[in-house]
């Protein structure tokens, strides 16, 4: 079986643009001070502040995860997938997965909601089993509490009342829905900005580690940082920071209609990414024997810098593209046929045409980089353009690190029918998940395979074939 790199790039023809490029760098307000702010904190963070902490001083300590963990963690981001279908079946749903930024605000993080409804944000939670009442919510889910309160004072058009979902992981997926409504956003911005301050003093010695607060996520019997007696935080309490600026009450009304929406679904179709196709082998493996990736978070600084070249060029387009009106729908036709969905970010003007382009950042100051295209990326764009039935696009990348800042290529593909073929098949079969059907999925890229949790399954298995 060929890698899923090989089967795209050998479609395509890749072709520098200096003039697009230059076109680039000259449309940007402040070229002396290009670049995403720094040192922002993930909004999940704030929520836990210890962690984030303890993550960034010992950057090659990882927690461990028994078996049990990791089947949870593998079913909560299956629900979290079906309940992005779920909530498109309801009435003025508006979007999932959107990034939130707190400059707006400003205060220095970044988030991310799982869904908007008529200006309300939706947060799911899944659990092992369901919370008896708002008592133990408060007592065992405080970062879940404070998670959503903080994305409804950094999301200027949010309501007032917005929903905790809790999903059980049984084959049912019973729910609990819980409507927070803020009562005072200028405290529960304070809290933010207090945990920030925190953590910037915690990193610099201006402040005693031990004021962050003990981990929500306290094991002693599982934790590595007690096992090697880094841990100063074990005694500490830590209660929920925005109690007291929000009303929380069971909301049986609106779990009527997230349910009803529920009932809409077939139970068999899945939302799957482009990374999904991109590293199948590892999807299938996960879903079908419940075991989980490693737990790997990105730097934020990456993040930044890959959200803002995303909106850099976004804005480009609009300037010197086709005049775009909006972000096209995750629903594409194509896949739609076979009720799988994926979400594509590209552009689209007003009458309908579509002008197909991937963002990427890189975070090195090595200039042998500059050698290479980001061949990632062009497969991420023949993915894209495949679906769309486009033979061309465009890649840009940020190098904040280096001299360039942007490189862009306009890239060509000879048949896009082909890679649709292939995309079909691959989905067809994670839609199955059915482990047996294993070898059939295409080979990942070398570089999603060095520090991969199942290489040694997959070794084994595609050694078999030869």
């Amino acid at each position: 079986m060929d890698r899923i790199d090989k089967i795209i790039t050998k479609e395509s023809k890749i072709s520098p643009s200096e003039s697009l490029r230059g076109l680039l760098i000259n449309s940007m307000s402040n070229q002396e001070e290009i670049g995403p702010p720094k040192g922002y904190y993930y909004l999940t963070s704030l929520c836990n502040p210890v962690q984030d902490f303890l993550k960034r001083i010992y950057p090659k300590i990882k927690q461990k995860t028994n078996p049990e963990q990791e089947k949870t963690r593998v079913r909560g981001n299956k629900i979290h997938r079906f309940a992005e279908i779920w909530i498109q079946n309801m009435d003025k749903f508006f979007s999932s997965e959107s990034n939130l930024d707190g400059f707006f605000i400003g205060i220095r993080t970044t988030g991310r909601i799982d869904a908007k409804v008529d200006n309300h944000i939706l947060e799911f939670k899944s659990k092992k089993r369901l919370p008896f009442d708002i008592n133990e919510i408060i007592e065992r889910y405080p970062h879940d509490l404070e998670q959503l309160a903080f994305y409804s004072v950094i999301d200027p058009s949010c309501s007032n009342e917005n929903y905790l979902i809790f999903i059980s992981q049984d084959i049912k997926q019973e729910m609990k829905v819980f409507k927070i409504t803020t009562k005072n956003k200028e405290e529960i911005i304070k809290i933010l900005k207090q945990r920030i301050n925190l953590l910037d003093g915690a990193q610099k010695k201006h402040v005693p580690a031990e004021k962050l607060g003990k981990c929500r996520f306290c094991n002693e019997y599982e934790c590595v940082f007690l096992e090697k007696d880094l841990c100063v935080w074990k005694n500490n309490y830590f209660p929920c920071g925005v109690l007291d600026f929000i009303k929380i009450e069971e909301d049986h009304e609106f779990k009527k209609k997230l349910s009803f929406a529920k009932s809409q679904w077939n139970k068999k179709s899945e939302l799957f990414r482009i990374n999904d196709l991109i590293s199948a082998r590892g999807v299938l493996y996960c879903n079908s024997l419940e075991k989980m990736e490693d737990d790997w978070t990105e730097p934020i600084e990456k993040t930044l810098a890959k959200d803002y070249a995303s909106n850099i060029t976004f804005n480009f387009i609009k300037q010197h593209g086709e005049k775009i009106s909006e972000v096209p729908s995750p629903k594409i036709k194509e896949i739609k046929k076979h009720k799988l969905w994926l979400r594509l970010k590209t552009s689209k003007d007003v009458k309908g045409k579509i002008a197909p382009y991937v963002v990427g950042a890189s975070l090195t100051n090595n200039e042998w980089y500059l050698r290479y295209p980001p061949s990632y990326k062009v497969m991420e764009l023949g993915l894209v353009c495949a679906i769309y039935g486009k033979s061309k696009g465009y890649v840009f990348e940020y190098l904040p690190n280096l001299d360039v800042k942007f490189r862009a290529y306009e890239v060509s593909f000879e048949s896009p029918e082909k890679i649709v073929k292939e995309i079909n098949r691959i989905l067809n079969i994670l839609q199955l998940n059915d482990i047996n059907k294993f070898k059939e999925l295409p080979l990942c890229p070398d570089f999603f395979c060095k520090n991969c949790s199942i290489k040694e399954y997959c070794d084994k298995e595609t050694n078999k074939l030869s």
